[in-house]
């Protein structure tokens, strides 16, 4: 499988049809040379090309029939960078993404795409340094809740591999404050007792926590707008850039059509936790021709017993406090920390009082199951075992 990554090709956009098919030639034309050269070899099937520079229809046509034509075969495709204007390209065998990391590549607005063997699509972001992926869940009718009613989520949906790291909370937030935002909280790493905001340690990696649920919403909007996106959260008709407004009383809006991060409903959190695709396991349920994870399972283990829930679960069995992301077994979309290591807000408010799901690190195993109840808590409050993690709105 081949992977394109693009930034956000401002000067293709400028040209016109006809220049923009000429650099997709001329790229095709140094491939071609460069398999000469032996420095790669080359045949690409375009079922196996994911294309996503933005050179047009016609363009990306005349690209996949020139590299169709050939008659080479490719074992490697190395690393290949080429600049047209200021808008640059990387082909890398998808194979090999995490092991080689763009340095290139402008920070803001970079979107990676590729597809897994199950066919689920990965977008992968880039803000000043720090990397984060998405993954397309299907809109599907599933079991949800303790007692497996059904339940429906109409539209796919984004939603992240981790949760969201301090790392990566930092940098937006740094980002957002020099602009105006306004945070309650300002978030620690993990459940390691510091100086709220502080600078970013060995720890980073582990979820970002004490922040209030509405910080939450306010930094996915900062995040939208760091990256070029429409937000999602708004108040009095106005972006919401200060998390303390939300406590004012009436004026609050969500537009969930808009492009820009979010936190994921229930429902969308509950279909991701719970998916198993169409591998039939004993004890799952079949819906909607997929299989989902009963109630009492951890996300993405092979049982209830404490040994599965071991293997993809940080509980107060296997760790006192929270763990780096993605360090055990993800589930069957691809998401990591779906049960266990911290409990993550979701949109789902009542009143003042907001909830939770997933169970975190303090919670025993039989708490960190898929249909466990969600947990809720006054929305005035932070807490170290409470993070979140991101979604966002497929286009239609």
């Amino acid at each position: 499988m081949l992977l394109v990554a693009t930034s956000l090709a401002r000067t293709a956009q400028a040209m016109d049809e006809t220049e923009r098919v000429e650099a997709v030639r001329d790229l095709v034309v140094l491939l071609v040379e460069l398999q000469e050269l032996q420095l790669l070899q080359l045949e690409v099937l375009q079922s196996e090309l994911v294309f996503v520079y933005d050179v047009g229809d016609l363009a990306s046509r005349e690209a996949l029939d020139s590299l169709e034509s050939s008659t080479r075969s490719i074992q490697e495709l190395s690393e290949l960078l080429l600049e047209i204007g200021d808008t640059l390209l990387f082909f890398l065998d998808a194979g090999e993404v995490s092991e080689q990391k763009s340095d290139f590549v402008e920070n803001q607005g970079l979107q990676w795409e590729d597809a897994s063997d199950e066919g689920v699509d990965r977008s992968v972001y880039r803000v000043d340094g720090v990397e984060f992926a998405l993954l397309l869940a299907p809109a599907a009718q599933f079991p949800h809740g303790n007692l497996e009613h059904p339940a429906q989520v109409h539209r796919d949906f984004w939603i992240a591999e981790t949760e969201v790291t301090y790392a990566l909370w930092y940098v937006v937030r740094q980002w957002a404050e020099s602009r105006g935002y306004v945070f309650a909280s300002l978030g620690q790493e993990g459940s390691h007792e510091s100086e709220r905001g502080a600078a970013p340690t060995a720890s980073s990696q582990e979820p970002v926590t004490r922040m209030l649920w509405s910080d939450a919403l306010v930094w996915c909007n900062a995040l939208s707008e760091m990256v070029g996106l429409q937000p999602v959260y708004f108040f009095a008709g106005d972006v919401m850039r200060n998390s303390l407004t939300f406590l004012e009383g009436d004026g609050f809006a969500r537009h969930q059509d808009n492009d820009g991060f979010r936190l994921p409903t229930e429902e969308e959190w509950s279909l991701a936790a719970r998916y198993n695709g169409t591998h039939a396991l004993p004890g799952l349920t079949h819906m909607d021709n997929l299989y989902w994870y009963p109630g009492t399972w951890a996300s993405g283990a092979a049982s209830s017993d404490m040994p599965a829930v071991d293997d993809v679960a940080w509980t107060n069995a296997n760790a006192r406090q929270t763990q780096p992301v993605a360090q055990l077994r993800p589930n069957a979309l691809g998401l990591y920390d779906m049960s266990g290591n911290v409990t993550e807000w979701i949109f789902y408010q009542y009143g003042h009082i907001v909830y939770t799901r997933g169970g975190g690190y303090f919670h025993g195993p039989n708490m960190v199951g898929v249909g466990y109840p969600a947990h809720n808590y006054p929305i005035t409050n932070a807490y170290e075992w409470v993070g979140f993690r991101l979604a966002r709105s497929q286009q239609r």
